[in-house]
């Protein structure tokens, strides 16, 4: 595909591998926010006889709890049932709630105020555990209950009964491979130290304390950006310098400084579009429990640039080894001299395609790679696989062109039927070959106009220059040559030199040779000289062969044919005066 194609291709890919974070980020469960509570994360999962779910603590797990997946009844809670209730009640402690709406607090602060109530009696107030006291009068304390088992309650200065937190199960102790009692007393003094840092997560030091770690984080992000644009801006002027250093003085290492070059200005590209992910997962913190998602933001985006990365690297080395056996190809010393030039020139066609299609390969890749990251997706796999299966037929079906294409661009390059700089006539149209792409072929015509051709709709070709180039001079003589004989031997000394002439022998494939009279017609005689010339010369030799005939035989008093004039010369009294077959010239 041309550069620009590729590159619009590089930017999609980028997109979708900076965008499949933000995606996963809004699949996955909501941090907890003022007025809500937190939701359990993750569903249960199986582990063996036991169901286990995790119980989160401003979005980061604190405890796995479990329930048996064997013997089971309707009053049996299930392990996400109890993550669900547990972590309710943990949130009460730390996280502000409120059961009512902005328009039904607001009617309700309104109905105290008619009813002159001393003290307000609000029922739509903020729940009174979660700010009453400081962080370190929170207490988790570990209490028998009802059946026997511990269970851990937790204690404010300000309010006088404790709060039932969870009920420390066998199953739990069996997971985790202790007595409950030991279990309970691990589980104790990780509760109060969570809930003590998420109760001071809340308070108004924390919160602006947040707030400009925030700003300054966004900052040096922003400036990191700049300083990235930047370097990409003046990589980009270098590109267009060692590209047109490149085309002044083609070389394989200058090739290769232009390649490494470009995937330096990709990589710069990535940088930059990264910096916008960084900049959301900064926003991401400023809440709390908002840690966990805007590390999981930048978390997948870097992933997959790393993979992009490692991807790149793979894709360079390849490169460089389809380069050395394409080199090593074109080297061979075994190749017949005559076919040299043409493998060399199959060569640029070769490293062209075939970097097109590394490309394409690792564009699949890394976009199936990414994807498969995405939730939901290894789960799914085997309905994807059915499902991938049934699209990629329907695709078949109504792409079936592209695929004929497609087919036909590798048969133009397995069989060599014509390269870049071959003068061809194909589709109609007579142009030098200036791109041999996987579905199309471009033509560069006399009048400078680009001609397109599908690489499977046309099935006549002609290559006029394929290894070495040939023409056919013909010169017409007059019917009044008395002596064709010396005719020939003129254009035999005048072939000769040619021939002998230092100027045009790197452009001949040996002498031109007469071939003698090829036709007679009304006009003259035809005389025919062959001229066989390497690939693209054809033309220009052609030219002056043909002035070196014409000035020999003038030289030497042989009139050429002239056609008649039209309308006839009337001569005087009236008559038309006959015109001979042919006449001086």
């Amino acid at each position: 595909m041309p550069l620009r194609h590729r590159r619009l291709a590089l930017l999609a890919l980028a997109l979708v591998v900076l965008l499949a974070a933000p995606l996963r980020a809004a699949m996955a469960p909501p941090i907890p926010t003022f007025g809500k509570q937190e939701q359990v994360q993750g569903a249960a999962t199986s582990a063996g006889s036991l169901e286990t779910a995790r119980v989160s603590i401003l979005g980061v797990p604190a405890l796995v709890v479990t329930a048996p997946t064997l013997g089971r009844n309707s009053t049996t809670p299930t392990a996400s049932q109890r993550a669900a209730a547990i972590q309710g009640n943990l949130a009460l402690l730390y996280a502000p709630s409120n059961q009512c709406s902005a328009a039904e607090a607001i009617t309700e602060s309104i109905l105290e105020a008619v009813l002159a109530t001393t003290p307000r009696d609000l029922s739509c107030e903020r729940a009174a555990l979660n700010m009453l006291g400081t962080p370190a009068d929170l207490q988790v304390r570990v209490q028998v209950g009802a059946g026997g088992g511990p269970v851990l309650e937790a204690f404010t200065s300000t309010r006088s009964a404790p709060l039932p937190l969870l009920t420390v199960t066998p199953e739990d102790a069996r997971y985790q491979g202790m007595s409950q009692n030991e279990l309970a007393e691990r589980w104790r003094a990780r509760l109060e130290r969570r809930l003590r840092h998420a109760r001071s997560m809340f308070t108004r030091e924390q919160l602006l304390l947040r707030w400009r770690l925030t700003a300054l984080a966004l900052m040096v992000v922003l400036l990191l950006a700049a300083g990235l644009l930047l370097l990409w801006t003046q990589n980009r002027r270098l590109s267009h310098r060692l590209a047109r250093w490149e085309q002044d003085q083609p070389g394989r290492w200058r090739h290769l400084l232009v390649q490494t070059n470009q995937a330096g200005g990709q990589l710069l590209f990535l940088m930059v579009l990264a910096c916008g992910v960084l900049a959301a997962g900064a926003l991401s913190s400023a809440l709390p429990g908002g840690v966990t998602t805007a590390i999981a933001l930048m978390l997948q985006p870097l992933t997959a640039l790393g993979k992009a990365l490692a991807l790149a690297v793979v894709v360079l080395l390849v490169r460089l080894v389809v380069a050395f056996c394409l080199h090593q190809w074109v080297d061979n010393v075994d190749t017949p001299v005559e076919q040299r030039a043409r493998r060399r020139q199959r060569y640029r066609n070769l490293l062209q395609v075939s970097h097109r299609l590394i490309d394409l390969f690792a564009i699949v890749v890394l976009t199936v790679w990414v994807v498969i990251d995405l939730p939901g997706v290894r789960q799914a796999s085997d309905q994807l696989l059915l499902a991938g299966g049934a699209l990629l037929g329907g695709l078949a079906i109504v792409f079936q062109t592209l695929l004929r294409d497609f087919v036909g661009g590798l048969l133009v390059l397995l069989e060599d039927r014509y390269a870049v700089g071959d003068w061809v006539q194909l589709g109609g149209y007579s142009g030098e070959v200036v791109d041999v792409g996987l579905l199309s072929t471009q033509l560069r015509c006399l009048d400078q106009s680009v001609a397109i051709i599908q690489n499977g709709a046309e099935s006549r070709l002609l290559n006029e220059t394929m290894i070495r180039s040939g023409a056919e001079v013909r010169v017409l003589v007059s019917h009044a040559v008395d002596d064709l004989d010396r005719a020939l031997a003129v254009l035999w000394r005048c072939c000769d030199a040619f021939a002998a002439d230092a100027e045009w022998q790197d452009a001949l494939i040996g002498a031109p040779q007469v071939r003698g009279l090829t036709a007679e017609g009304p006009q003259g005689l035809e005389l025919s000289v062959l001229m066989v010339a390497r690939a693209n010369c054809q033309w220009a030799a052609s030219r002056e062969l043909r002035r070196r005939l014409v000035n020999g035989l003038r030289a030497e008093g042989i009139p050429l044919a002239r056609l008649p004039e039209w309308p006839p010369a009337v001569a005087p009294g009236g008559d038309t005066p006959g015109r001979p077959a042919g006449g001086p010239g």
